[in-house]
């Protein structure tokens, strides 16, 4: 009982907090306010909102799930992102910036700005699409895993309640987002902390790991070096296209604001990839017949009611600093990509506003009842992040070879990114992880196509370059 009770008024309070920052700043009455935050944000917030993608409940559950059946490689999901993040800033950060300058709002829009293509930004529209619907329709079911037990209640019927949760909250806006994420990413980091060292010390020491599991399951290279590898870089370059971490360079008050926001959450996020993994393996060792989906509660109910209610709000902060955003997320790009580019040209902000709302009811809806039928949380999620790798590679190529043009990045980012998918859901035949077969095909379309293209430097590149040069440093 003080679970549920400490549990429903953890969300309520956060919920609270932000409607009424969102409010107070008038966040929800234009796109400007409700998109990015009217470029205001702090590199506290920018940091507080970039560890809640990064470490979301459903890489957090997922990643004690599968250290459980696997052991510590599976901290590489996180520490992908944080390797991208490092990539990020000092690759491509300023076009984002300058996109934005230039009146971008989503990634999609940042792509027709490097390469002056309308097809580029439907194609990146229906990556950041699918990918993002992948990882939000994750996160109503982690949360449901948690607190359906509590209470005795169906987790299909908890997951619909998580959802319904979600799009009430992405409704308040970017600001209200990252005020929730405040408290949300202290709830997470000191809950998964705890539970971590309390696990080590029941456990008593890393060699009885060693003795009853064997040395793999502290080992970083499990399954196979190419996995590992494959998921890292996976992870890696799908930061390039992370909607949060382009909404930050967007929204904050500088470039240097925002590289200093988005490099302390990447630092913060590799140390605490540890603590889930961790738990997963001690785990294993204090219950081997455990359910693995659940590992992680279950380790925190051993230490008594406080530390399983401490556990139950560190998932659920984990899950609501990261679903909003992405609702938010998937809002923006229907709203710029889809509803502005394609149906509405002329759209105001008062309509587009109206659209994006509508727009995080009907993909909250949608994309929970998927979620209730994905199988391995963890898979997904490496499956989402390897997709959206290929556009990610494009880009960071694009962004200094001269000589790639709109036509080379097309066929390289549909086909790869078609050649990732596929392989995704087929179920990563022969063990290989979607990275390799799709990057890799990529890759070659790229070389190959801009090798044949005739010109030292593309026209697309020389307008891109002529923009970016035109913005005075000190307006970034």
């Amino acid at each position: 009982m003080l679970e549920l009770i400490l549990v429903i008024g953890y969300i309520i309070v956060t919920t609270a907090i932000g409607w009424i920052l969102s409010t107070r700043a008038k966040a929800r009455n234009d796109i400007n306010s409700f998109f990015v935050g009217k470029k205001e944000l702090s590199a506290v917030l920018v940091c507080f909102i970039m560890f809640g993608e990064m470490i979301a409940g459903s890489s957090t559950v997922g990643s004690a799930q599968t250290a459980f059946n696997l052991g510590l490689s599976s901290a590489w999901t996180n520490w992908g992102q944080s390797l991208g993040v490092f990539v990020f800033v000092f690759t491509v950060s300023k076009l984002y910036r300058v996109a934005g300058y230039h009146g971008a709002y989503s990634v999609p829009e940042a792509f027709e700005f490097r390469f002056d293509s309308r097809r580029c930004r439907m194609v990146v529209m229906v990556i950041v699409l699918v990918v993002y619907g992948i990882l939000f329709a994750m996160q109503p079911k982690a949360a449901a895993n948690i607190l359906a037990p509590m209470i005795n209640v169906d987790v299909t019927v908890m997951t619909w309640v998580m959802g319904i949760i979600f799009v009430i909250q992405a409704l308040v806006g970017l600001k209200g987002i990252a005020a929730m994420n405040v408290v949300h990413s202290s709830i997470l980091y000191i809950g998964c902390v705890v539970v971590g060292i309390l696990a080590w010390n029941h456990v008593g020491s890393l060699d009885i790991v060693r003795e009853t599991l064997g040395g793999s399951y502290l080992s970083v290279t499990q399954p196979s070096v190419s996995s590992v590898i494959g998921n890292a870089a996976g992870g890696l370059f799908a930061f390039i296209l992370s909607t949060s971490l382009v909404a930050n360079i967007y929204s904050a008050k500088s470039k240097k604001t925002a590289n200093a926001g988005v490099l302390a959450a990447a630092i913060l996020v590799i140390i605490f990839a540890f603590f889930p993994a961790l738990i997963g393996i001690f785990g294993k060792i204090m219950y081997p017949d455990a359910e693995a989906g659940t590992i992680f509660y279950t380790v925190a109910d051993t230490f008594g009611p406080a530390i399983g209610a401490l556990a139950s709000m560190a998932i659920i902060a984990a899950v609501f600093s990261t679903a909003p955003a992405f609702l938010l997320t998937l809002s923006t790009t229907l709203t710029r990509d889809f509803y502005l580019a394609v149906l509405n040209k002329n759209a105001t902000d008062k309509q587009q506003l109206r659209f994006s709302k509508w727009a995080i009811v009907g993909i909250g809806v949608i994309a929970t009842f998927l979620g209730i039928y994905a199988n391995s949380i963890l898979t997904q999620v490496n499956g989402a992040f390897q997709i959206r790798a290929v556009a990610g590679m494009v880009l960071v190529i694009a962004a200094y070879w001269k000589k790639v043009d709109k036509n080379s990045a097309f066929w390289s980012m549909l086909i790869g990114g078609i050649v990732a998918a596929v392989w995704h859901f087929a179920g990563q035949p022969f063990g290989i992880v979607p990275f390799w077969p799709g990057c890799g095909t990529g890759l070659v379309i790229l070389v190959v196509m801009t090798a044949l293209n005739g010109k030292k430097v593309s026209d697309d590149y020389a307008r891109y370059k002529a923009l970016m040069d035109a913005v005075p440093a000190n307006e970034l």
